[in-house]
């Protein structure tokens, strides 16, 4: 539902009272950071030449610090490679369509003169208000920016990728980040996992 919500087209002539006919300027990256388990500095640093659609690779070489306005390497130096989800290949195609291969996949755009200073980057707070809104016109509990990332990681180790493979695409220090700290276990019995204890998947 989420997703939906924040996949929504921006029509900035939508204006109503509590702004949530407007759709999102900024939705399509949240979408991005969940799918592709982005940290919002890397997610805001992609460039148009990090995205290899001919090798359905997204190349994260580096993040933007906001707080010193530096762009530097990803946290604990985790450089890496991570397949394009097949959710986010319209999103990256469309955003990176016209542009030139140094230019920002995701910037603050036109509207947004102050983010200059930024080198056109969108900040966090920008992305924090439209989390906040999408999720109140969803009807949704309230979600962070890092929650997508969590919500991501779980649902691409429910749908059987192996950890392993999950901690290198999301640049974890060890398997036990993946699955301790962000992978959100449930108390429902899979279904997949029942039939392999109970040998009825034969």
């Amino acid at each position: 539902m989420l997703v939906k919500e924040l996949s929504k087209k921006y029509n900035p002539a939508a204006r109503t009272s509590n702004g949530l006919e407007r759709g999102y300027l900024y939705g399509k990256p949240l979408v991005v950071i969940m799918y592709q388990f982005l940290r919002v500095g890397e997610a805001v640093e992609l460039r148009v030449k990090d995205i290899d659609f001919d090798k359905d690779k997204i190349h994260v070489r580096r993040q933007y610090d906001e707080q010193h306005k530096l762009i530097v390497p990803p946290k604990w130096g985790s450089r890496r490679d991570i397949p394009i989800a097949s959710v986010c290949r319209d999103i990256l195609e469309n955003a990176c369509d016209g542009k030139q291969p140094n230019e920002l996949v995701f910037s603050s755009g036109a509207l947004n003169s102050d983010m200059i200073e930024h080198g056109g980057h969108i900040l966090r707070g920008g992305l924090r208000r439209v989390i906040n809104v999408a999720c109140e016109h969803a009807g949704l509990e309230k979600h962070t920016i890092h929650d997508l990332r969590h919500d991501g990681i779980s649902w691409i180790v429910r749908r059987g990728a192996h950890p392993q493979s999950v901690q290198k695409w999301a640049g974890h220090k060890s398997l036990s980040v993946t699955l301790d700290r962000y992978f959100r276990h449930t108390t429902e019995d899979n279904p997949e996992d029942m039939a392999l204890m109970t040998g009825t998947d034969n």
